[in-house]
């Protein structure tokens, strides 16, 4: 075995090497935050696919007006739900 920065010496046969640290890739490189994210999310999603008694978060953007955007948040608080859990429950409810 020899040093990383060792460019000249020949690595001797049958000698084991140095392994890597950490988690293996599933590539050729390690995958990114963005990368990892993504595929979380496509997996819950599938999940939810499978098993439709699970909920499955998706994202939702709407343009609403501001004094509109501003009611919400303040019953989202009041009831102590996320905005996005309050809308769950208005919808619920038509």
């Amino acid at each position: 075995m020899r040093q990383i920065e060792d460019t000249k010496t020949a690595e001797l046969p049958g000698m084991p090497t140095a392994k890597r640290r950490g988690r293996p890739p599933l590539g050729e490189r390690a995958m990114t935050a963005a990368e990892r994210q993504r595929a979380s999310r496509k997996a819950r999603f599938q999940a939810g696919l499978k098993n439709m008694s699970l909920t499955t978060p998706v994202q939702f953007n709407a343009m609403v007006d501001i004094a509109t955007r501003e009611k919400l948040k303040r019953l989202a608080t009041e009831e102590g739900l996320t905005m996005g859990q309050l809308l769950d429950r208005l919808i619920e409810q038509l």
